[in-house]
């Protein structure tokens, strides 16, 4: 994929196929895209990389789907996805699904003890893929994070790792950087 950049460009290209893909299977992709979306809330609601196949209430077809095209595993009855990254992404676009409908950082990061360091990837795909959309939004977000007491440090740091990774800063970056590169708080 020439314009795939980021692990987050490459599996949301694949999935745009596999859900293309399905409608020569003769599948909707609806049914593919409601499948999915059962898989990860059942993940995010149990906060593990496996779920058991009787709690998900999902199409068969549309699972056997997914299976066959290799994003999604059943092992032992449990059924998640082929690898940790591909649930990040499914994360992080939930993120930003929540960020456009008004949510607060703390609310899409979530409480404390969710904060893990996979929750940490997945802001962290959150945050790099909101920059792409809009640096002042990223620089609000980070902000909000960064004068947090909700938000973990090793949460709160990954808004400076994406800062610092910045090659080419636009107005809103450096604006940013110029009015807080000597405030303690930051």
């Amino acid at each position: 994929c020439g314009e795939c950049l980021t692990a987050s460009h490459l599996i949301d290209k694949w999935f745009e196929q596999i859900c293309r893909k399905s409608v020569i299977m003769g599948l909707q992709q609806r049914t593919i895209n409601e499948t999915k979306i059962s898989i990860v809330d059942a993940l995010e609601r149990t906060g593990r990389l496996y779920v058991p196949k009787q709690i998900l209430h999902v199409d068969e077809a549309g699972l056997d789907y997914l299976i066959s095209s290799e994003i999604v595993i059943i092992q032992n009855n449990r059924v998640g996805f082929v690898h940790q990254s591909i649930l990040d992404y499914f994360m992080s676009q939930r993120m930003m699904e929540n960020y456009f409908d008004g949510q607060t950082m703390e609310n899409i990061i979530g409480e404390k003890c969710r904060q893990t360091p996979g929750r940490r990837y997945q802001v962290q795909m959150f945050l790099q893929n909101l920059l792409e959309y809009d640096s002042g939004d990223f620089i609000l977000l980070g902000k909000e994070m960064l004068v947090s007491d909700n938000i973990r440090y090793y949460v709160k740091y990954v808004f400076y790792e994406i800062l610092g990774q910045i090659q080419e800063p636009d107005d809103n970056v450096m604006q940013f950087i110029i009015d807080n590169c000597e405030n303690e708080i930051y």
